[in-house]
């Protein structure tokens, strides 16, 4: 049934032919192909959480329009499927069609943050592979990109503080749950994980790298468990850095020192942590070494993560001091986008 989307086939008609030739009976079913509503469809996500008390700021509108990527009602695609909602398209804007805070929204939201997350590292590795045509570590991950399975994504899975990513298999029973839970620090406020962008591409980072490296998903290796951790909290960093505006606002709130202090863009789980009484969930910017890390996947991938910041920031400034014609917002992008194909 899964493979139907993929193929963008609905289910056999009721009006299947059936054809008896002598004693054999055979069934030959009419499909109706699945058109979309509209050839590009916009709509809302969050690029940053709640806590940021202007729309503008916080929502941005993206605008899908690939053919060989259409957006279904639900919203779905050939690779996502939000499960519980069936958002329409029709209009093409989705972005003026459901209010902020239902479930439509949130259903769009999640969808196209999970989208862009899945286009980032596509993207990634397209260019990889233009770059290294014969490398086959890089052309295995890009036969198991094309071919991956449908990943069903549940909003408002269970009540629950916490979201993640699940299969069985490779490629069967994908799955990006989102939990919600009563605030510990505002009374009666339900918290939505899947209104926090560096949770959602964080899950969803889960997701691109359990397709490029399926083995592992599976293995019980610490080191290689706190690696797919960190992976995800670098995948909502890049996301970021990805986004000019975003890059702007945090060079203007940082007056361009991104190492001497947190930020929003270091700090990880910012809006989960302070509905729950804490800060943020990790820091990038924390100064911690392996043997002090303990013996939990989350606490080994605060190392790799660390790393990779300290590294881009000592990138950046280097880049500064080359003297290159372009703003420093470009800068940043510039190598954060060089970083994150390593």
């Amino acid at each position: 049934q899964e493979s139907s989307l993929r193929s963008n086939l609905s289910t056999p008609s009721k009006t299947a032919k059936i054809i008896q030739s002598g004693l054999n009976i055979s069934i030959e079913p009419q499909f109706e192909i699945e058109k979309p509503n509209s050839s590009s469809v916009s709509m809302n996500y969050y690029i940053l959480d709640e806590s940021e008390q202007d729309p503008k700021k916080r929502l941005e509108v993206v605008t899908f329009s690939d053919p060989n990527r259409a957006v279904y009602d639900g919203p779905k695609d050939k690779w996502l499927q939000v499960s519980i909602t069936d958002v329409t398209t029709k209009s093409g804007n989705v972005s003026l069609a459901y209010k902020e805070g239902s479930i439509d929204f949130d259903s769009c939201s999640v969808y196209a943050t999970v989208r862009l997350t899945q286009e980032m590292w596509g993207g990634t590795l397209d260019r990889l592979l233009v770059e290294n045509p014969k490398n086959f570590t890089f052309a295995n991950a890009k036969k198991n990109w094309d071919t991956q399975g449908t990943i069903k994504i549940n909003p408002m899975a269970m009540n629950e503080m916490n979201a993640y990513y699940s299969r069985s298999l490779p490629n069967e029973n994908r799955v990006l749950n989102f939990g919600y839970f009563t605030s510990l620090v505002h009374r009666n406020k339900i918290v939505n994980t899947c209104r926090a962008l560096d949770v959602t591409a964080h899950e969803a980072g889960h997701a691109c790298l359990d397709t490029f490296k399926p083995y592992y998903f599976e293995t019980d290796a610490l080191q290689t468990g706190g690696f797919h951790e960190s992976f995800g909290d670098m995948t909502a960093e890049y996301f970021l850095w990805n986004n000019q505006r975003i890059v702007k606002i945090l060079l203007a709130q940082t007056r361009g020192d991104l190492s001497s202090r947190s930020n929003f863009l270091s700090s990880l789980g910012e809006y989960f942590g302070a509905e729950i009484g804490m800060s943020q969930l990790r820091d990038a910017q924390e100064n911690i070494t392996l043997s002090r890390a303990g013996d939990e996947v989350h606490d080994v991938s605060r190392v790799y993560t660390s790393a990779q910041y300290d590294s881009l920031v000592k990138g950046i400034e280097q880049a500064k001091k080359m003297g290159l014609k372009i703003d420093e917002a470009q800068i940043c992008m510039d190598v954060a986008n060089y970083q994150q194909k390593l």
